[in-house]
């Protein structure tokens, strides 16, 4: 089994194990000292991105999905609005990146998609962060 389809297997074990519990700051800190430590080891560095990449993708599902299961019907319209202008938002800014880590060609190197992937996961976690703030309140 190739380390694609290893990725694959973690992100889908994620997006169904993961419970609305987790989704705090504690395990958003863990997903990064994860990846860190991950890392350190110098062994499969992009894997160890794209997994990080996965599971904040997850999590903010999770934690959109939470919060608008809460809300009533208009709140979940201006909801939905505002997380679609976010989306918007996050497309520009990963295509910003993109550029500031351009590929040679058609070809990508590792450390370039590395530091693409760390760069939007950061991104998602950001939005992560402000929605369970906005929760707590």
């Amino acid at each position: 089994m190739g380390l694609t389809s290893k990725a694959l297997l973690i992100y889908l074990f994620l997006l169904f194990s993961v419970t609305a519990k987790s989704q705090d700051v504690k395990y958003l800190d863990s997903l990064a000292n994860t990846c860190q430590a991950c890392l350190d080891k110098g062994v499969a560095m992009l894997h160890c991105e794209n997994i990080y990449y996965a599971s904040v993708d997850v999590a903010l599902n999770k934690v959109y999905q939470r919060i608008f299961g809460k809300l009533d019907s208009p709140n979940k319209i201006q909801f939905r609005n505002e997380q679609r202008i976010w989306l918007h938002k996050r497309d520009e800014y990963f295509s910003q990146v993109d550029t500031e880590f351009p590929s040679d060609g058609n070809y990508i190197d590792e450390d370039t998609r590395m530091m693409r992937l760390d760069k939007k996961a950061s991104f998602v976690d950001a939005r992560i962060r402000e929605l369970l703030n906005r929760e707590e309140r």
